[in-house]
């Protein structure tokens, strides 16, 4: 599986990034969008902005397009709207086909909790109410 995690530098998450290079079937590409390739001081990010400001940064969400990654992490991505990329990300992850498959265990699991933490919730209100 290949995993392409775009962030600022700010915003890494070294201990998970760190974690997932030691799985064999994962292939993970690191982009900093505040960062000019060649010039990242952080050892983690593999990949940087050609150039400082919005263009670099249209520039970096093509060549993150252009990677044909299975999963792509986006990290806090305020600086999309900041430099009005919007459009520019839409245009170029919008198209992407869904994995319905991941997406209903996901909506499964997720369902499934809620209805385990209400019931779990209920019970513990009513051991609570008594206590005080």
């Amino acid at each position: 599986m290949k995993i392409v995690w775009v962030c600022n530098s700010t915003e890494a998450e070294t201990d998970l990034w760190r974690a997932a290079q030691n799985h064999a079937d994962l292939d993970i590409e690191t982009w900093c969008v505040s960062a000019v390739e060649g010039k990242i001081e952080l050892p983690y990010f593999q990949h940087g902005v050609l150039r400082p400001g919005p263009e670099g940064r249209r520039e970096l969400l093509e060549r993150v397009a252009a990677v044909g990654a299975d999963l792509f992490v986006f990290r806090y991505p305020t600086w999309l709207t900041a430099d009005g990329l919007e459009g520019t990300f839409r245009r170029l992850f919008a198209d992407r086909p869904v994995n319905w498959m991941s997406l209903a265990v996901s909506a499964v699991i997720t369902v499934g909790l809620l209805f385990y933490s209400t019931y779990v919730f209920r019970r513990m209100e009513r051991i609570f109410a008594d206590i005080i």
